[in-house]
């Protein structure tokens, strides 16, 4: 879990300078960088994802609620492959409909921000 870094201004560096300290690999992170990218060091999916939402709402006080999560990531129990059914190609995977970058997110989240001191400090409420 990353550490809390002050509750940042939400700003598209300050969202790329959180994503490079929770997944500190060698990526490299800009505005069309994709969250989900397979060929990345640590690409992310499923509950990681949820992780990640987690801390960008807690550090930045945005809401994913009205997020479509299955649009751009696969649910964590589609990440089991290593099942029969997979081995013999008798179910595939499914594929997101589209690929989430930075900038996306950072509008999304921009869209989405917790308005009211109520709804920072008492989240489990609403």
């Amino acid at each position: 879990m990353i550490k809390q870094m002050n509750n940042m201004e939400l700003t598209l560096n300050n969202l790329k300078f959180f994503l490079k300290e929770k997944f500190p690999y060698e990526d490299l992170f800009n505005d069309e960088t994709i969250i989900r990218d397979g060929t990345r060091i640590c690409p992310i999916d499923g509950d990681d994802v949820i992780c990640l939402f987690e801390d960008l709402s807690k550090e930045f006080h945005v809401s994913f609620e009205e997020f479509d999560f299955q649009k751009y990531f696969l649910e964590e129990s589609e990440l089991n492959t290593f099942t029969w059914r997979h081995l013999l190609k008798l179910k595939k995977q499914r594929i997101p409909e589209e690929e989430l970058t930075i900038k996306m997110l950072f509008e999304f989240m921009g869209n989405n921000k917790k308005n009211t001191l109520w709804d920072i400090f008492y989240p489990e409420i609403n």
